[in-house]
Parts: C-alpha cells; sequence; structure tokens
C-alpha cells in the first residue's frame, strides 16, 4: 500500500492534509467558541486556517527538516535478540567480494547501488505497477474537475462585464456617485449595471467591479442603497480575494471534507459580515432583511457564474442570515489590527514547525540497511514465486453485475435529507422543465419538453405532446434505470426503457418502477399539487389530502399542498382546520410555516380554530414571520374578543421592537372592543423598549375617533412609562391637541405624565400646548 504514496508530490499533499486538518479543527473549535464575537473576527479565523493549509506543501519543501524522534525506536535497552545473518546471491557475492579486494569502498558501494538497479530492471514489464503514478493521475482529475468550473465562471463573468455599462446615471448611478466614497472606496472600485446580470454581485481583484442589474432600478431607494452597500462590503473586504483562496485549497485537497466545510464556513461568515456591515451604515435590521429575501425570492444565482463572484443572496444560506440580521444583541462590528496581527502571528508560530516537522525513528543495524539495498536469497526467491505466479491462470470467480440485480427494489430513500433544484420555462407555445435530486447514493433527473400530463395517482404518463418527451433517470449504487417517452408529430408515444444501458421491455415491473418514483418526487417536489390535491379531495375529501400531506418529506411541499387544498375546498370544519393547523404547527421552516399560515388568513375560513391556529404560530421563532403571519390574521380574519386577546398574548413572543411595533399598529387601526383585548394591547406595548416606536403606537392608537375616557387614562399611563424627553413631549402633546377639553382625572393623568419630563424645553412645549404659558406647575393649567 505505500508504493501508491510514492509520487512525491502525493506524499506532500497528503502530509500537507494531515498536518492541515488540526489547523482547521482548531478553527472550528475557535470559530464555535466566538460565537458571540463579530462574524468579521470568525471569517478571518477561517480564512488564516485555510491560507496555512494552502501554503503547507511550498513551506515543508523550502524549509529544513525538523526530525523528531516521536516513532517508537528500536529497544536498544533490551537484550538484543540474534540478528539474521543477511546472505547475498552467489552472482552479488562473488562480484561484492571482488570489489571489496580490488576496488575503494565508494566503488564497492556504487557497485552495489548498480545491481540493486539491475534487479529492479530485471523485473521490467512483469514487475508491479506504478501506482504513484496513477494516484497522481487520479489527484490531477479531481483537482481539475474542481478547478474547470471556477475557470469557465471567469470566462463567462468577462463576457459578461462586456456587455455591462458604466452606472453613471439613473437611480443606480446617483449611489454610485456618493456610497462609494463614503466608504473610501472613491477610484477603486467600478460600478456597473448589465441587462443579462440577473443577481447583484462583485468580482475583480486587481479590478473590483459591482455589477447591477439594470432591470432592478424600479426598486425602492431603501433597497438599491442596501444592496449596493452590500456589495461594496464585499469589495472593501476583499473577499474575492479569500474566495479565490478558498478555491485555491478546495481544488488542491479536493478529497478532504474538513477544507471543504471550512470553505462553507468562509463563505457563510463572508456574508454576515457583510450584512453587519449594512447595518452598521444605518439600514433598519427588519427593512434589510425584507429587501434580501426578496432579492433572493425574484432573483436568481447564475450557475455558470457562482464561482467566480460573490453574490448578493444565496437561497441555501437565506435563513441563518435573516436570523443574524434581526439579532439585535448581535455583535456587528469589524475586525481590528489589534485582533488581526495577533491572529496571523499565532498562526505563522503554528505554521512553520508544522510544514518542517518530520516524525522518525532512531535508525536500525547495519544489515538491516544492506538488506534494504541489495536484497536477500529469500527475497529474491520470493520476488520470482511472485512473478511466476503471474503466468498462472487465475481461477474464474463469479461477477454480479448490477444487471443480476433487475426486479430488486430500488435502494432509494427521497424523504431525508438531500439537494433538490426545479427549473421551469413556460409560455404559449412549450413548457420546458427539469428537476434534479440528490439524496445520499442516489439521483435522480426529469426532463421533460412540452406539457406532460400524469395519472391523478401518479402511476403513468397519460400524455406527451406533439414532439415533446419525458425523460426521467434514476441511479442508485447498483444500478441506472431511464425511461424515455418521447411523441412524434402525430401525438403518438413510444417508449424506451433501459437498466444500465440495456434496452428492456416495459413490462410491469418498469411500470412499478416508475409509478414508484414519481411518487417519491411528487411527495419531495409537490410538482403536480395543484392538479393532485383537487383529484384528492373529489376522491376522499379534506381527510384525504390531509393523510397525504402527513406523507410529504418537505415544508416546501406541505405548503404547496395546504395552499392547494384552501382553493379547492370551500369550507373547512373547526375539525379539519386544527388538523391542519397541526400539521403547519409541525413544519421546522419559520418561513413555510408562514406561508402556511397565511394562506389559511387569506382564506377567511379559520373560524372556530383561531386558538389552534395562533397556538401554530406560537411555534415560528422567527420575529419577522411571526410578525407578518399576525397582521395578515388581523386585516384578513374575522376575530372575536378570545381570539383577538390570545393574538395580542402570542404577540409577546416578538422581540424586535420594531416588528412588534408594525403588528401592534395594525391592531390599534382595527380598534379595541374589549376590556380583554385592551388590557392585552397595552400589555404589549409595555414590552416595547424602543421609545420611538412606542410613541408610534401609542400615536397611532390615540388618533381613533372611538377611544374612550378609560382608553385615554391607559395611554397616558403608558406614555409616562417612554424615557426620552422628546419622544413624551411629542406625544403629550398631540394628546393635547386632539384633547383640549380633558376631564378632572385625564388632567391629572397628563400633568403627571408631562411632570416626569426633565429637559426645560421640551416641558415648555408641552405646556405651551396646552395653555401657551410654560410655568411648571402640578394639577393646574
Amino acid at each position: 500500500m505505500s508504493q501508491l504514496w510514492s509520487d512525491p508530490w502525493i506524499e506532500a499533499i497528503l502530509a500537507a492534509a494531515l498536518r492541515g486538518a488540526p489547523l482547521l479543527l482548531l478553527a472550528g473549535a475557535a470559530a464555535i467558541g466566538w460565537r458571540r464575537s463579530s462574524a468579521a473576527a470568525r471569517h478571518l479565523v477561517w480564512l488564516v486556517a485555510i491560507a496555512c493549509t494552502l501554503a503547507l506543501p511550498l513551506l515543508s519543501a523550502s524549509l529544513p527538516a525538523w526530525r523528531v524522534a516521536v516513532l517508537p525506536p528500536t529497544n536498544a535497552g533490551a537484550p538484543v535478540p540474534e540478528q539474521e545473518v543477511v546472505t547475498l546471491p552467489a552472482a552479488i557475492s562473488s562480484s561484492v567480494a571482488s570489489l571489496a579486494t580490488t576496488h575503494a569502498p565508494h566503488d564497492a558501494e556504487a557497485a552495489l547501488t548498480a545491481l540493486a538497479l539491475e534487479e529492479s530492471a530485471a523485473q521490467g514489464a512483469g514487475g508491479p505497477r506504478d501506482w504513484g503514478k496513477i494516484a497522481f493521475l487520479i489527484w490531477c482529475l479531481g483537482a481539475s474537475l474542481v478547478a474547470l468550473p471556477m475557470v469557465l465562471g471567469h470566462v463567462r463573468v468577462w463576457r459578461l462585464s462586456k456587455t455591462a455599462r458604466p452606472a453613471t446615471g439613473g437611480a443606480w448611478g446617483a449611489l454610485a456617485s456618493v456610497l462609494p466614497a463614503q466608504l473610501g472606496l472613491a477610484g477603486r472600485v467600478r460600478i456597473m449595471t448589465s441587462e443579462r446580470a440577473t443577481m447583484p454581485m462583485a468580482f475583480g481583484i486587481v479590478n473590483p467591479t459591482v455589477l447591477l442589474p439594470a432591470n432592478a432600478e424600479q426598486w425602492p431607494a431603501e433597497r438599491r442603497r442596501d444592496v449596493m452597500l452590500h456589495e461594496l462590503a464585499h469589495v472593501a473586504r476583499r473577499d474575492c480575494l479569500t474566495q479565490l483562496i478558498a478555491q485555491a485549497a478546495c481544488a488542491m485537497y479536493w478529497f478532504d471534507p474538513l477544507v471543504w466545510l471550512a470553505s462553507r464556513a468562509l463563505r457563510g461568515e463572508r456574508e454576515r459580515a457583510c450584512d453587519d456591515a449594512v447595518v452598521r451604515a444605518g439600514a433598519r435590521p427588519s427593512e434589510y432583511a425584507t429587501h434580501l429575501l426578496q432579492v433572493a425570492r425574484d432573483l436568481r444565482v447564475p450557475s455558470t457564474t457562482a464561482l467566480a463572484t460573490v453574490c448578493m443572496a444565496r437561497r441555501s444560506q437565506l435563513s441563518d442570515r435573516l436570523l443574524a440580521i434581526l439579532d439585535e444583541r448581535r455583535n456587528r462590528r469589524t475586525v481590528s489590527r489589534r485582533f488581526a496581527v495577533p491572529t496571523w502571528l499565532v498562526a505563522l508560530l503554528i505554521l512553520i514547525p508544522a510544514a518542517a516537522f518530520v516524525p522518525s525513528r532512531a535508525l536500525g543495524t547495519f544489515p538491516v540497511i544492506v538488506s534494504a539495498i541489495v536484497p536477500s536469497e529469500a527475497i529474491v526467491a520470493e520476488r520470482k514465486a511472485v512473478a511466476r505466479g503471474k503466468s498462472v491462470a487465475a481461477r474464474p470467480m463469479r461477477v454480479f453485475t448490477a444487471n443480476d440485480l433487475l426486479g430488486e427494489p430500488t435502494q432509494c430513500d427521497y424523504t431525508g435529507k438531500g439537494n433538490t433544484s426545479i427549473s421551469r420555462n413556460s409560455d404559449d407555445e412549450n413548457d420546458t422543465w427539469r428537476a434534479h435530486i440528490s439524496a445520499g447514493d442516489c439521483d435522480l433527473t426529469i426532463r421533460t419538453i412540452g406539457k406532460v400530463r400524469f395519472a391523478s395517482d401518479l402511476s403513468d404518463v397519460e400524455s406527451v405532446p406533439a414532439n415533446g418527451s419525458f425523460l426521467l433517470t434514476e441511479s442508485d449504487a447498483l444500478t441506472t434505470r431511464r425511461i424515455e417517452i418521447r411523441s412524434d408529430a402525430s401525438g403518438r408515444m413510444t417508449r424506451k426503457f433501459t437498466v444500465d444501458g440495456d434496452e428492456r421491455p416495459w413490462d410491469d415491473e418498469g411500470r412499478r418502477w416508475l409509478a414508484s418514483v414519481l411518487l417519491a418526487f411528487e411527495r419531495r417536489t409537490a410538482f403536480t399539487a395543484d392538479t393532485r390535491v383537487p383529484a384528492l379531495y373529489r376522491e376522499g375529501g379534506v381527510d384525504a389530502v390531509l393523510r397525504e400531506v402527513s406523507l410529504l418529506s418537505g415544508d416546501h411541499a406541505r405548503r404547496r399542498y395546504f395552499e392547494a387544498l384552501f382553493k379547492a375546498t370551500p369550507s373547512l370544519s373547526e375539525s379539519e382546520t386544527r388538523r391542519a393547523l397541526e400539521i403547519a404547527g409541525q413544519m421546522d421552516s419559520d418561513f413555510e410555516v408562514a406561508q402556511t399560515l397565511i394562506a389559511i388568513a387569506k382564506t377567511g375560513k379559520i373560524g372556530g380554530g383561531s386558538t389552534a391556529y395562533l397556538q401554530a404560530v406560537r411555534n415560528i421563532e422567527s420575529d419577522f414571520e411571526t410578525r407578518r403571519v399576525l397582521t395578515t390574521l388581523v386585516k384578513s380574519a374575522t376575530m372575536d374578543e378570545e381570539a383577538m386577546t390570545l393574538l395580542l398574548n402570542v404577540a409577546d413572543n416578538i422581540e424586535s421592537d420594531f416588528e412588534l411595533a408594525e403588528l401592534l399598529l395594525a391592531v390599534s387601526s382595527r380598534g379595541l372592543g374589549s376590556n380583554k383585548a385592551r388590557d392585552a394591547f397595552f400589555k404589549a406595548v409595555g414590552t416595547i423598549e424602543s421609545n420611538f416606536e412606542r410613541r408610534r403606537v401609542l400615536s397611532s392608537l390615540l388618533k381613533r375617533a372611538d377611544n374612550s375616557e378609560e382608553v385615554q387614562a391607559r395611554l397616558l399611563q403608558s406614555a409616562s412609562e417612554i424615557e426620552s424627553d422628546f419622544e413624551l413631549a411629542s406625544f403629550l402633546v398631540s394628546f393635547a391637541k386632539k384633547y383640549p377639553e380633558m376631564s378632572q382625572a385625564t388632567r391629572e393623568s397628563f400633568m403627571k405624565a408631562a411632570d416626569s419630563i426633565e429637559s426645560e424645553h421640551e416641558y415648555g412645549r408641552v405646556m405651551q400646548s396646552v395653555r401657551g404659558t410654560a410655568r411648571r406647575t402640578s394639577g393646574m393649567f
């Protein structure tokens, strides 16, 4: 097995991978230990570890070896066993004897070496394969497969930049003239727009460029500003260079999972660090999260350019980024020199000894060295026996192929974790789509041209339009099955079923396989939800649909089925609503749960299920999604006193002042019709720490015309807890204008709130609003 690593480059790469593993593990431990620190700091830790791993082969080759006897040496203190006498072959022995008497010792050593080379050459073509070269070719193949998409991506980006134009006018041009200068990047970055760009991106190391979609100038000004700030943060942080370093490490160590995990962690921290930069620049976290989510929904990351650029939003990273953006306690600081310089110094102190370190053991005795140079008679005989054995015909062995397993069930499980991608292009004349699922050793691909129709139970393909096609390929660890269904110009369908490339008859076995794959694919993607759910509803009602929803393997598929169910059924009973909400409450994705609950709220069919509905909302962790669902419920559904009270109690789970304020604004616009609802409302207002957001909510309720004297008193009591003199004075001024004629009790509450103002200016402003004279009195006007 040691022959496999006989190639010097393979040996250096493997040694560097082994030496770099502790560095990557140490970086992972540091990132976990510093999870409360900023994303920029954790990004630096991962970058240092990856860069050191990439530099290890070069340093190991250039630094002097630091040999340390860490391997167990020969036991010198133990009784020396009787050493085996090393005998040389007769021809070699006579040659050595002759050389020993007629030549110098140096010539004898040279002769021994020459004889050893002749022994190796004598085995020639019958000798073992050069596994070192084979290992080197395998490494080259793997590195090329990793590096080739990167190279093609850079070519694609270069072509894309040739069709782009500088952002000198319009909405993007106005921002391009201001934002780079604010970040100290004036003259160092190009801002360009392109009709072909589908996602905001940054690229270039020597000439950094920010490429923006030209068709996005209709975005709101805040979204355009946040998007450009994010991409300029990539340029300021030199993220294109750090991405290239990570990609080079992945290409060199393509076989090492630690390097791939480190590169993935580096990308995640990079995006979070840029998000922090946007928030530091003044963006409101909730609004920026909304912009980021909208960009990810509306735009896509081109697969051809993803490896050569740093893009605005990737859906795979979106949930973690949104949670980080909305976390008010998050550390968003940048990396200072006081942190960066010691980090690099510590890495060098670890890297240099690790690169020079060579484990060794004590040398053996002289006969061992001689036997390594000149093979003994026993070794020569063993080699000859092996060489002769090769000419003997090997005993035939039974070799099982995938064809032998035809008829066995496919060992694919698409209900667990895996990668799923679906792309679709629809127009009036044609409809094409491609889907791919990768789960474990299983790989499933479907391609269609034309509007293919399936049986209601997904047991078969019912029809393929003229000149259309349906291709399905499934591969597991043993077998590759493929079905091609094509239709000619007259609409006549033909089928071709192959197993591992061999065509098979289309019999019951093939039909069972197709039906099982289509059903598994549907339960993961819900690609026929719009037609299958109505069919299930016609056959078995809501119960049949809900039973199928419980068998689906993804939150996205469940949400699609729920939406189709709400369209198909005219009404839901209370028990059916509760069952649907219980299933929705068990979904893991906050976004998919929110979309499902919003769809239920918009139907107006909650009925007696309001309690179950709000209980499902409690399972959502995201403040943004919780507020979105509850706001839709307030605006869409008819809620009784109990439901409104429960909704406001659920609102206590919202930690973000902004999101809670947005929800309470929607509630206040609807009105508070009961004492319980008012108590719950003002209890929720009391949890708002932001003076601005509290004043905003109270001012919204103040505008209502149906506020009773009790509500007025509660408004003044809640306002008195505002710590900002300006915000409290502004609310009291509005209150005095709204109610110039106050009752005695309301007047006393008003003056009590005014007396808590410490600023003479703000206090005078309040008094001026009620009587025109700024005198600090209490209890009288």
